[in-house]
């Protein structure tokens, strides 16, 4: 038997996905719900490792468990026990050899940037609304396409090449939306991304600065990853 686990968490609360010293990743959380279900210790296996404070609307795992339960009932005994940031959406049973990292194809993630500061959010702000949004959208076309990516991760293997196959930006009330879906991403690679779009729409930087990093696989320029607090794991697609 083989389940497949979607859910959502705030990452806020989190050191990241994986398995902390400190016990605070989502998977530590995660492994001891199964073990007060199943009586045993069950390993699971995430899609993705993500950084402290990322987030994510519907994030996939799969664990192989002792003995069957009815999926329908799954998602409401783990939720028993899982802190109220951790959601357990759905439970299904799928074949032996799926593998929630290894099968996936492509994922979406999201990045949420509050332009107006406000006390009822605590993701993240960007303290000058003074982006100049047409720049923005019209840059961020430049990671669109197979690129070596060296220069917007830290990342220390010999393959950094990624395909970026949809990047734009939304704005929406006081909130400015970058989507980007790829079929693997490098450690922050999305918050450089974004990082350095800001850069652009601040006027700092021009979009030949970025296509120049991305040719010369290096960070010729300064460009900083933005804080983890507005990143989303939104989907991932198999």
């Amino acid at each position: 038997m083989n389940i497949k686990l979607t859910l959502a968490f705030n990452g806020l609360s989190f050191y990241g996905w994986q398995k902390q010293s400190n016990k605070k990743g989502v998977q530590d959380y995660l492994e001891l719900a199964i073990q007060n279900i199943y009586k045993e210790k069950v390993k699971v296996v995430g899609c993705s490792r993500t950084d402290r404070n990322v987030s994510a609307i519907n994030y996939i795992l799969n664990f192989k468990p002792p003995f069957f339960i009815e999926e329908n009932k799954i998602p409401k005994a783990l939720n028993h026990y899982l802190p109220e940031e951790i959601i357990v959406k759905l439970a299904e049973y799928v074949h032996e050899e799926f593998h929630s990292r290894y099968d996936a194809k492509s994922k979406v993630y999201i990045y949420r940037i509050g332009i107006k500061k406000s006390i009822f959010d605590s993701f993240y702000h960007y303290e000058n609304d003074k982006l100049n949004i047409i720049k923005m959208k019209d840059v961020i076309k430049v990671f669109k396409g197979k690129h070596n990516f060296k220069a917007f991760s830290i990342f220390n293997d010999k393959n950094s090449n990624c395909e970026i196959f949809y990047a734009n930006i939304y704005q929406v009330g006081n909130f400015f939306y970058f989507i980007i879906k790829g079929d693997r991403f490098l450690h922050k690679m999305v918050r450089f991304i974004v990082g350095a779009v800001l850069e652009v729409g601040r006027g700092i930087l021009q979009k030949e600065d970025l296509e120049n990093n991305l040719l010369q696989m290096q960070r010729i320029h300064q460009i900083k990853p933005v804080i983890g607090n507005g990143l989303f794991l939104s989907r991932v697609i198999y």
